[in-house]
């Protein structure tokens, strides 16, 4: 449980990255495996190993990790930095399908770990029968990155 104290005097602010030391990994009642991850205050936070194993995080490493939320209760909702994608730079990626519809083009991509992630844009913009996408990560959540699609007008 976090502390008044704690929210006082030992504070992280959402939307900045902070180092964390990966102390342990346990197994709960969810059956789920969880890193256990401490702050620079000694605070130890849980965040779902599923998500990142395939991040190459070590037990006893240091762990950037971005505050993604603090919910009313003073939960805190970490994203550890992905090892690959930044967030606001662009990335090719390999198409996986496309369908074209009167709302647009939605694609299914591959990441850099093989999983797949979809795409929406309204742009009747390209040949589908490109092999790559050129998209831009607008964020991640569990590890996976959140993508879209710039239309960049052509300019004669």
């Amino acid at each position: 449980m976090i502390t008044t104290d704690y929210l006082k005097h030992k504070t992280l602010i959402e939307g900045h990255y902070y180092p964390f030391i990966y102390v342990k990994c346990v197994s709960l009642e969810d059956n789920n495996l969880y890193m256990i991850l401490e702050d620079q205050y000694g605070i130890r936070h849980f965040v779902e190993h599923e998500h990142y194993k395939n991040f190459g995080i070590t037990l006893n490493s240091e762990v950037n990790c971005l505050v993604a939320k603090i919910n009313c209760t003073g939960r805190m909702y970490l994203e550890p930095e992905h090892p690959v994608y930044k967030i606001g730079e662009e990335y090719f990626f390999d198409i996986a399908s496309s369908i074209k519809t009167e709302e647009g083009v939605f694609f299914s991509v591959y990441d850099c770990f093989g999983n797949l992630i979809s795409i929406r844009t309204e742009a009747p913009l390209l040949e589908i029968s490109q092999h790559q996408i050129f998209a831009r990560v607008d964020s991640i959540k569990n590890g996976l990155p959140e993508l879209s699609i710039e239309v960049k007008p052509i300019i004669c």
